[in-house]
């Protein structure tokens, strides 16, 4: 169905996705006292990772890239950098 819906869309020049275990979101709804939200299922968090690693051969014409968003907040920041900048040098040329 997704596949569908996104038809006639332009194609992004880059998809960012930031790719954390389970237990690594776990930890971190549980640090932000977020027990109400329905992302703190393990079940479903365990679903959503795989349906976001198949994203790439469901949209083969786009350019997805998944940031280690394992990593501490600086480290995640200078991945993304490393992704955009070069992207954002080129339209600044």
């Amino acid at each position: 169905r997704i596949v569908e819906e996104n038809v006639g869309f332009p194609i992004p020049d880059v998809v960012l996705v930031f790719n954390a275990s389970v237990e690594v979101v776990m930890q971190r709804l549980q640090v932000r006292q977020d027990s109400e939200n329905a992302f703190d299922k393990q079940e479903f968090l365990e679903k959503l990772k795989t349906n976001y690693a198949m994203l790439p051969q469901l949209f083969p014409k786009e350019n997805f890239t998944f940031i280690n968003a394992n990593q501490n907040p600086d480290q995640v920041h200078q991945d993304v950098i490393k992704v955009i900048k070069p992207m954002l040098d080129k339209i600044i040329r």
